[in-house]
């Protein structure tokens, strides 16, 4: 929220409070600007942080963090409580994790054509890449946790480098022993045991 062009909303801000916890306070308007015509429930939350102290200090007699305030309004059409409802607005990291994880691993930041064909195809190969890793180890272990306030994902889940390195970009050429192809690799116990842990769950 630009409270510098919502000064109305800033006073509201600085007037009420109530309390989260120790380091956090909130109070819930149902507020709208001008510019809008609906009204919405809005979570303000200020929380107590410490900030570096910049230039020099004297250690004998500063510290060298002083404690300020953050603040940060949501708006929320949850019917549940202001604390909850600020944990399930923390908990989009999980979901800006896998969009970063698409970008970084699946080469999803970029655009490859001049043509929105070719960029939906390179879209989806990027996701066709990205979900049967995550399927793979869905199907291979059980959930490690349940629901959180904050929503995050039941699996703890290896990023997909760590997997294509493990299990994918092995080197190894293709026999025929008796006219039936088999891959042949380097013999290593922890891909053996990787690779044979995955093949017994799909079985």
């Amino acid at each position: 929220v630009p409270f510098e062009r919502v000064a109305t909303l800033k006073a509201l801000v600085e007037e009420r409070r109530r309390r989260i916890d120790s380091d956090r306070s909130f109070f819930e308007p149902v507020w709208k600007p001008k510019s809008r015509g609906r009204r919405r429930r809005l979570v303000v939350v200020r929380t107590r942080t410490r900030r570096q102290r910049k230039g020099p200090v004297q250690l004998d007699l500063f510290m060298p963090h002083v404690h300020g305030w953050e603040f940060k309004v949501v708006v929320a059409n949850r019917r549940v409580k202001a604390k909850a409802a600020v944990a399930f607005h923390d908990g989009r990291g999980s979901q800006e994790a896998v969009f970063g994880e698409l970008k970084s691993q699946c080469r999803m930041d970029c655009v490859p054509t001049g043509r929105v064909a070719g960029n939906r195809l390179y879209t989806l190969a990027a996701i066709l890449a990205h979900n049967p890793t995550r399927e793979l180890q869905m199907a291979s272990r059980p959930p490690q946790r349940g629901a959180t306030p904050k929503r995050a994902a039941p699996w703890a889940f290896e990023q997909m480098r760590t997997v294509r390195r493990r299990l994918v970009c092995r080197p190894g050429p293709f026999v025929r022993p008796q006219r039936k192809p088999v891959l042949s690799m380097n013999a290593d116990a922890d891909i053996e045991a990787g690779m044979s842990f995955y093949l017994a769950a799909l079985a």
